[in-house]
C-alpha cells in the first residue's frame, strides 16, 4: 500500500508554503499474518547441540511445544503460553542429551503437528 503525504508550513502571517508530495510504501498488515497454522522443519537438522524450531499462528492461541524421545517420553517443554498471531521461533539446546532422534510437537488451539530432528554428538 502506498500513502502520499504533502507537508505545508504556516508562518506567523498565515501564509502557507506547500512542499512536494512524498510517497511512503507500507507493507499491509495482512501480508505479515500467516494464513494458516504451521510447524516448520528444525534448522539445522541434524544438529549439535542446538536447533531452531519455527512455527506460525494464524490467530492468537495457547501454544505448547514439547520435545519427545523415540520412546515417546517427554524430554522438555519449550513453549507453554498464550501467543498472538504471527511467526515465531524457539531455540532448543539439547546439550545434555545423547545422540538420537527426537520429535517436537506443537499444539496451538485446534492445530497440532509433529516433526522429527536428529541430534548428533
Amino acid at each position: 500500500m502506498t500513502y502520499e503525504y504533502r507537508l505545508g508550513d504556516v508562518d506567523y502571517n498565515g501564509k502557507v508554503t506547500w512542499h512536494k508530495k512524498l510517497e511512503v510504501k507500507v507493507e499491509a498488515e495482512s501480508a505479515k499474518i500467516p494464513p494458516e497454522f504451521g510447524l516448520h522443519r528444525a534448522y539445522p537438522n541434524p544438529f549439535n547441540p542446538a536447533t531452531t524450531i519455527s512455527y506460525q499462528l494464524a490467530s492468537a492461541s495457547f501454544v505448547k511445544i514439547s520435545i519427545y524421545d523415540v520412546r515417546g517420553k517427554l524430554v522438555e517443554t519449550l513453549v507453554n503460553e498464550q501467543k498472538d498471531r504471527g511467526n515465531y521461533s524457539v531455540v532448543w539446546d539439547a546439550g545434555g542429551l545423547s545422540s538420537g532422534i527426537y520429535f517436537y510437537k506443537i499444539v496451538a488451539g485446534e492445530y497440532s503437528g509433529v516433526n522429527k530432528c536428529l541430534l548428533i554428538r
